[in-house]
């Protein structure tokens, strides 16, 4: 019997009407864009802060989500 591997689960799309702004992190400066994803991470294009895994961390410096806060604008 031959088994299968599973690629990365692929997180679902936001719902509509969720927030897709982009996130800072306030550690390292990152910036999380709902635009671009993850996809070193699973993360697809289009997938909002809120949800992503309560595990994801940062790509650079691994904060977690608490250390995210979301960009201002001027």
């Amino acid at each position: 019997m031959r088994w299968r591997v599973r690629e990365k689960k692929l997180w679902r799309r936001p719902r509509k009407g969720a927030e897709m702004s982009r996130m800072i992190c306030d550690i390292c400066g990152h910036a999380y864009d709902p635009d671009e994803g993850d996809p070193e991470n699973g993360i697809l294009a289009g997938t909002s802060f809120e949800m992503l895994p309560g595990d994801w961390r940062c790509q650079i410096c691994g904060a977690t989500k608490a250390a995210f806060r979301k960009e201002e604008l001027p």
